[in-house]
């Protein structure tokens, strides 16, 4: 097998200083496979791109930006986005689902979900309806099959799958115990949670 090389370090100013832990997701081009392509793959137009979303206390109003990465000349840049959460948001996953970044609940949002389109660049808030998961922060949120997953965060157990094609939320199986600020790793049909050393299978 051989081996990959080194990754190489460096310190940009994109104007944001994260606080309460705020959320990253790529959110640039995929590969067919939904794979991050290769530099030498890319094609016009495509772009390596993350959304950073949470407290910023270099500038509170500045809470959601895109950052680029220009794969031809290597200069990244940030622009600051509309958006309708809170600028004082944090604790909250930020998950992509094919074209769509779902931000569920986090410190002030309650138990709100707001859509992010990445095609068009704006962000709108779910309607609630039906069964919806109760408000909680320091959660893990993580895509299978299509589909938003948030499970524990704030002490609690419990996991919810939310399907966008439908717009409703179904309760999962709780998870053994109680944990928060976990991350998630998915391994085909099973998600880890590192620091609770559990697996689950869905």
């Amino acid at each position: 097998m051989s081996s990959l090389p080194d990754p190489v370090y460096r310190t940009v100013d994109v104007g944001f200083k994260g606080v309460m832990r705020p959320a990253m997701v790529y959110v640039g081009t995929l590969t067919a496979k939904g794979e991050i392509p290769e530099i030498s793959a890319l094609q016009p137009g495509d772009v390596y791109q993350v959304l950073v979303l949470g407290g910023n206390s270099v500038n509170p109003n500045h809470h959601c930006m895109l950052v680029t990465l220009d794969h031809e000349t290597g200069r990244i840049t940030s622009k600051v986005l509309q958006c309708p959460i809170s600028t004082s948001i944090g604790y909250t996953p930020a998950t992509r689902v094919l074209d769509t970044v779902y931000v569920f609940g986090g410190h002030t949002n309650a138990n709100n979900l707001y859509a992010y389109s990445i095609e068009h660049n704006t962000f709108e808030k779910v309607e609630k309806r039906g069964e919806w998961p109760t408000a909680r922060y320091g959660h893990s949120a993580f895509c299978l099959g299509g589909k938003l997953y948030v499970a524990g965060g704030s002490n609690v157990s419990d996991c919810w799958c939310y399907d966008p094609e439908t717009g409703g939320w179904t309760r999962e199986a709780d998870a053994p115990v109680g944990f928060g600020c976990s991350a998630t790793v998915t391994a085909g049909p099973c998600v880890q949670y590192p620091d609770q050393a559990m697996e689950a299978e869905l």
